[in-house]
């Protein structure tokens, strides 16, 4: 299968019988309509968000940042597929209640954003997570992958998977992985 430019600057997923010149999966598509620049910057506004939301406890704020339907892999690796943002907003209110009652402040900084098609970008970003537990300051790192589409309400986080940086979690390997 292949991405092809329709007449009207939009991409289509066709085969490589079609008559319009295609591209190839894999190879760089260029972006129409608005510059990758604008799109980055959408996409880090996302990004933002959930930040604002897990850094006020806006249960809320967060799930803004998710489509309706999405998929979630938490940091223990638990998967909660085709959740709704209300399962998203409970979900995270009892992470904040029970884990972080002293409060949580998350940073993410965004590593890198690539567009598959016009509509669909996957970004990574660290985390670092700072809260209080037991009275003492702790820290946890992390590294998120995000699917994300265009809509109606701009870019959206589609798929999420949480994961950790931490020695203590990943002791068996090496450096390199």
């Amino acid at each position: 299968m292949f991405y092809y430019l329709e007449r009207d600057s939009r991409f289509r997923l066709g085969d490589r019988g079609c008559e319009t010149p295609t591209l190839g999966l894999g190879e760089e598509i260029v972006m129409t309509g608005m510059s990758e620049t604008a799109v980055e910057r959408e996409i880090r506004l996302t990004i933002q968000r959930l930040a604002d939301g897990w850094n006020r406890q806006d249960a809320r704020l967060f799930s803004l940042a998710f489509t309706e339907p999405h998929d979630y892999v938490a940091i223990n690796g638990h998967q909660m597929l085709r959740q709704s943002r209300e399962d998203n907003e409970d979900m995270h209110r009892q992470v904040w209640n029970r884990l972080y009652p002293e409060g949580s402040r998350i940073e993410l900084n965004v590593t890198g954003i690539r567009a598959l098609t016009p509509d669909i970008a996957v970004a990574h970003a660290t985390s670092e997570n700072e809260f209080v537990a037991a009275g003492e300051k702790r820290s946890l790192a992390g590294s998120l992958t995000l699917v994300l589409v265009r809509s109606e309400e701009g870019w959206l986080i589609d798929a999420f998977h949480n994961g950790t940086r931490e020695a203590r979690f990943a002791g068996h390997l090496d450096q390199d992985g």
